[in-house]
């Protein structure tokens, strides 16, 4: 099944009718795995010498893949499928924000961009790329790299807890938002509403049996 998940198809173009529920779990599980076995892989080829493309890109395709993945989940979190959606979805964004606050934390992983960074190849690099470097590296420090092991995984369940409350607070606004609606039978109140607009209203509302026009947030 893992080889048909329209969620680890690569692709110009997202395949959002062909993503259900039963493809998160596997999806979270086989993306976090195949970024193990290829940071696993980076941590040993760069020990001696980190370059740009084998670390610096090598990197920046890992996250691309891991964010392809969520923005498809994300998008199709706004359409608010189903309950069984939202608890798969939910669990979905878990695993791959805890993985995520993992590798920003990596000490390995800091230690070998603030290696590249101060290597004598780096200081031939355009202003960009040692610009790049300085962010990654400051990046990681901030994610708590430097921090003892306890204080790490501390920050990593802080950042979890809040991820989970941002989470959260999106789905109820999205759920708010479809929710609420205003039915105006008195047009006078939508005096200087753009045509187009009031066209639209007049749709809604005989889309839910109403006559008039139907306000909502969306």
């Amino acid at each position: 099944m893992l080889g048909h998940n329209p969620l680890l198809q690569t692709g110009d173009l997202p395949l959002f009718s062909q993503v259900h529920t039963e493809h998160l779990a596997p999806a979270a599980q086989a993306l976090i795995a195949d970024s193990r076995r290829q940071v696993d892989e980076t941590l040993q080829t760069q020990a001696l010498f980190p370059t740009w493309d084998d670390l610096v890109l090598a990197m920046s395709d890992l996250y691309a893949r891991l964010d392809a993945a969520q923005r498809i989940v994300m998008v199709l979190d706004s359409v608010a499928i189903d309950d069984d959606w939202r608890r798969a979805a939910s669990d979905f964004h878990d695993q791959l924000n805890a993985y995520r606050a993992e590798l920003a934390a990596s000490p390995q992983l800091h230690a070998l961009y603030a290696s590249l960074g101060a290597s004598p190849i780096a200081r031939l690099f355009d202003p960009s790329r040692q610009r790049v470097l300085e962010k990654t590296v400051a990046r990681y420090r901030r994610s708590g790299a430097m921090l003892p092991a306890t204080s790490r995984e501390r920050l990593a369940y802080l950042t979890a807890v809040n991820q989970q409350l941002e989470a959260d607070f999106s789905y109820q606004l999205i759920q708010a938002t479809a929710a609420w609606s205003k039915h105006i039978q008195d047009e006078t109140l939508l005096e200087g509403v753009p045509a187009s607009l009031k066209h639209s209203m007049a749709a809604k509302a005989r889309a839910q049996g109403l006559t008039g026009w139907l306000v909502t947030l969306e």
